[in-house]
Parts: structure tokens; C-alpha cells; sequence
């Protein structure tokens, strides 16, 4: 519970649909804060086969964006390679801003084919290459093409 009247706290992981349940495991080095989920995304290995959790509960885009009450100014997406399934072949005009940490473990075809995507509703503000970034994460800051 938050001790801020605004804040909501939900204990789901993104996906691309919602009320799945599915595995999350730890990351390599068990940084506590890095745990992904268990599938075929992730191209690099560098999550282990230790279940943090065994039943996490989904929710996808559309629902996140009906809870926000159908539009989202800024949203921070920072998911270990689950902003592929979040964001890839979906509507998100209804996003203003968007910061968001790519994953270079997803592999240089789905990362590609995301910022791909990405690119068709923002322009990106950041002075980062959009390249596949070979060995470290990106962070990233987009405005919507609607402004």
C-alpha cells in the first residue's frame, strides 16, 4: 500500500495479453531488481533458470491504459525485454511520452523490428543511435508524432 493517495500499486508483469500467469526468473548476476520473463524473447542469455516466481499474474497495454483512464502523458517502460511484448504491434497513440530501456539481450531482429514499430507513433528526442547496441542496454526518450 502507498502512503500517496495518487499512486496505485499492482503486482502483474507486462505482456502482450493480460491475465496470463507465467514464470519470472532472476538475472545472472541476481541483482534483485532484474528478473524477466521466462520465454523465447530473450535472445542473449543472461537470465537463469532460477523461478523467482512461479505464478505472476499478466496484464497487457490496453488494460494499463484503461486503468489510466484511456490516455497515458508519460510512461516509463524499463521491463527486461518485456517492452517487446508490451509495445510490438500495438496501438500507442494514446501514449504522449515515452522513456523507455531497450534490452539488447532481445537480439538485433526483434530489437530492430520494435524500435521499427516504435518509430511509426514518436520520434525519438535522445541523442542515441537507434542501432542494435551490441553488449549494453539503451535508454530512450520518446515524443508522440501527434504533438
Amino acid at each position: 500500500m502507498s502512503e500517496f493517495d495518487n499512486i496505485k500499486l499492482f503486482n502483474e508483469a507486462v505482456y502482450h495479453s493480460s491475465d496470463l500467469f507465467i514464470q519470472l526468473v532472476s538475472h545472472a548476476n541476481f541483482d534483485s531488481g532484474s528478473v524477466a520473463i521466462k520465454d523465447d524473447i530473450i535472445q542473449i542469455k543472461e537470465w537463469t533458470e532460477n523461478v523467482v516466481d512461479n505464478n505472476c499474474k499478466t496484464i497487457s497495454l490496453e488494460d494499463i491504459i484503461k486503468r489510466s483512464g484511456g490516455y497515458v502523458d508519460y510512461m516509463k517502460v524499463d521491463c527486461k525485454n518485456s517492452e517487446y511484448h508490451l509495445l510490438m504491434n500495438k496501438d500507442l497513440s494514446m501514449i504522449k511520452y515515452m522513456g523507455i530501456e531497450l534490452h539488447w539481450q532481445m537480439g538485433k531482429d526483434n530489437f530492430d523490428k520494435l524500435i521499427q514499430h516504435i518509430s511509426k507513433y514518436f520520434n525519438c528526442k535522445s541523442n542515441i543511435s537507434l542501432e542494435y547496441p551490441v553488449g549494453y542496454n539503451i535508454e530512450l526518450f520518446f515524443e508522440s508524432k501527434q504533438l
